[in-house]
């Protein structure tokens, strides 16, 4: 489910036009499958989703945030409890 929320967020800021974006997780597998050569031959196809979104001609960056620091999903979790299916997007991070 994590990795399918980053492949969505990936193509939302690509249609919106952003050049240059910073991914905060508190998942560092996720970050280190994602962000190394290990994402071209995976066997998940969202990984290799992923890749296709990486490789286009901007700049994404990946950081690790300890998950009792990631403020940002802890606070998306809390507005959508009880919500499925639901995207949310937030124009400045809490």
């Amino acid at each position: 489910m994590e990795i399918r929320a980053l492949y969505d967020g990936l193509v939302v800021a690509w249609q919106e036009g952003f050049v240059q974006i910073k991914v905060e997780s508190d998942n560092i597998i996720l970050i280190d499958v994602v962000s190394n050569e290990y994402a071209v031959d995976n066997n998940l196809s969202e990984v290799r989703l992923i890749h296709t979104m990486l490789v286009r001609s901007w700049q994404v960056r990946f950081q690790h945030v300890p998950r009792e620091q990631n403020n940002v999903a802890d606070c998306v979790a809390k507005m959508l409890i009880g919500y499925l299916n639901v995207k949310c997007y937030l124009v400045e991070p809490p």
